[in-house]
C-alpha cells in the first residue's frame, strides 16, 4: 500500500510537471506557427454538462487577424499519449465547444504518440503539440 502511495505521488509529480512544460511550449509553438498572442494558461476545473472535470491546459488566446475573435485553448498533457486519452480528451473538446463562447482549439502535448494516436488525433480534428516544439 504504501508502494502504491508513493507510485501515484511520483505520477502526480511527473504529470504536473509535463502540464508547466506544455504551458510554456504552448505559447512559443501558437505564436510562432499561429501568430497568436496566448494568454495565461494553466490547469483548471470547469462545470460543463453540470459535471465538474479537470482540463490539464485551458486559457485564451487571440488572433491579430481576427481580434473579436474569442479562442479557448483546451489541451491535454500526457507524457506517452494513448488512444484512449485521444478519445476521453475528443469526448472533453466537444462539451467545451458546446459551453465556450468562440472558437475552441483543442491541442495534445506530450513527449512521445505512437503513429496511430498521432493519425487518431489528426482524423478528429485535434492538433498534437511535441515537448521539442513540433506541431502536426
Amino acid at each position: 500500500q504504501r508502494l502504491s502511495l508513493q507510485v501515484g505521488g511520483m505520477s502526480d509529480k511527473v504529470g504536473g510537471d509535463i502540464e508547466d512544460i506544455a504551458y510554456i511550449v504552448l505559447h512559443e509553438v501558437l505564436k510562432r506557427e499561429l501568430g497568436w498572442d496566448v494568454g495565461p494558461l494553466e490547469r483548471t476545473w470547469q462545470r460543463w454538462d453540470s459535471k465538474l472535470e479537470e482540463v490539464n491546459v485551458f486559457g485564451p488566446a487571440r488572433d491579430p487577424v481576427r481580434p473579436d475573435q474569442a479562442i479557448w485553448i483546451v489541451g491535454e498533457a500526457k507524457h506517452n499519449l494513448t488512444l484512449k486519452e485521444v478519445e476521453r480528451f475528443a469526448r472533453q473538446v466537444q462539451r467545451a465547444r458546446e459551453h465556450l463562447v468562440g472558437e475552441v482549439f483543442p491541442v495534445c502535448f506530450c513527449y512521445r504518440a505512437r503513429p496511430e494516436v498521432q493519425e487518431r488525433v489528426r482524423a478528429l480534428g485535434l492538433r498534437l503539440v511535441f515537448s521539442y516544439g513540433k506541431m502536426v
